[in-house]
């Protein structure tokens, strides 16, 4: 059941993501792929969703904990991490963390997650 929702949650984030644009980003050394949503040129601030699998609890740590998106250049606004048997949400912006196991992800849930991808701000 657990693999199921995971596998689920993954197909769910990919068709919201393939509407963006992808960019690397690099926090502490590491490549990530950044779905830019939002383009700023003015301000120079491209904010995007960062999805990962994590599988180090020191690297879910340091994204969710010690990471403070830069104000300029390519940011991630909204990580969503998938950790063991938990999905993790991260707003940078308003340093909100939500975090679920994959037990407890139901409908309602799923039609906020896919609201979040269609229409992130």
């Amino acid at each position: 059941m657990v693999i199921k929702m995971k596998d689920s949650l993954v197909k769910i984030m990919e068709r919201g993501f393939k509407n963006y644009r992808v960019k690397q980003v690099n926090i502490s050394g590491k490549p990530y792929d950044l779905y830019v949503f939002s383009e700023d040129e003015d301000l120079n601030l491209f904010e995007g969703f960062l999805f990962t699998e994590v599988t180090e609890k020191s690297e879910l740590s340091h994204l969710i904990s010690r990471y403070r998106a830069p104000v300029s250049g390519y940011v991630p606004r909204l990580s969503l991490l998938s950790y063991k048997n938990q999905l993790i949400i991260k707003d940078y912006r308003k340093s909100r963390l939500i975090r679920k196991t994959l037990q407890k992800i139901n409908k309602s849930f799923i039609s906020k997650l896919k609201k979040a991808l269609t229409e992130p701000d």
